[in-house]
């Protein structure tokens, strides 16, 4: 039987950025937490295929931000469905409701790995459970243009520490978000903000490797290369577009955040 999956959550302290709002990077860690949910409901969270030896895996994430983004302790949903599966993807939709209102989109590819070899498997029949609603937040699922241009504007290695890990032993794919993110020159993300941002998951990398993230400006785009410091190997590949910062009240009382 198809449908979509929602959960409600209230906005915790850690996720939010300094102005009271939810991080443009927890849009995405929200949307995997209930997709991991959906997943535990048909037994298809990932301790449950590791007993099959498989493993999931993103290759590919795009977020859409479209309204102001919840405030501290404010109450929001998140929905995920799935769109589309052949016989090694799987496509993930979702959306970020706060009082109704859509306030963030995106899209997500997943596949199903061997443990041991990590080569994907066939998984359209191990998803059927799911269901599938043909219906796409951004029209159709298109290949992402991440070529290199516009003019360097930073660059950073960062080495990779535990708690960048996540429970397969390799690089979380919201750390590489947020590494990327945190490439940006200060001034920079003092003056703009995001409002769309899109991911390629190339390799994995794991706990001592020497990442480098490489910024680059082209108009209201940033794109972001990040490398195996090793052998100069592409790890992910990303843009983010910008606008220049609004406004936004930050006090979550005055916005109308309910704390009774």
């Amino acid at each position: 039987m198809s449908e979509k999956f929602s959960k409600k959550y209230s906005l915790m302290f850690g996720d939010m950025d300094i102005n009271y709002h939810m991080t443009k990077m927890a849009a995405a860690k929200y949307f995997q937490e209930t997709f991991a949910r959906f997943c535990a409901k048909y037994h298809l969270a990932a301790f449950d295929v590791l007993k099959d030896g498989i493993i999931w895996v993103v290759s590919d994430l795009r977020v859409e931000i479209l309204n102001r983004l919840p405030m501290w302790s404010e109450e929001f949903t998140v929905e995920v469905w799935i769109s589309e599966t052949t016989k090694m993807r799987t496509y993930i939709e979702f959306e970020i409701k706060c009082h109704d209102l859509a306030v963030a989109k995106g899209e997500s590819c997943f596949y199903m790995l061997d443990e041991k070899n990590r080569r994907p498997i066939k998984s359209m029949d191990l998803v059927k459970a799911f269901g599938l609603i043909d219906e796409k937040v951004f029209g159709e699922h298109t290949k992402q243009n991440y070529e290199i241009s516009g003019e360097k504007i930073s660059e950073k290695i960062h080495e990779v520490t535990v708690r960048d890990l996540d429970f397969n032993y390799h690089v979380n794919n919201l750390s590489y978000i947020g590494i990327s993110f945190e490439t940006a020159p200060a001034e920079f993300l003092e003056h703009n903000e995001v409002t769309s941002y899109s991911i390629k998951f190339l390799q994995e990398t794991h706990l001592g490797d020497k990442l480098g993230c490489e910024l680059y400006q082209d108009g209201d785009k940033i794109i972001s290369r990040i490398f195996n410091t090793v052998d100069n190997s592409d790890v992910c590949l990303a843009w983010a577009k910008y606008r220049e910062r609004t406004d936004f009240c930050r006090n979550p009382r005055e916005a109308g955040v309910d704390f009774s």
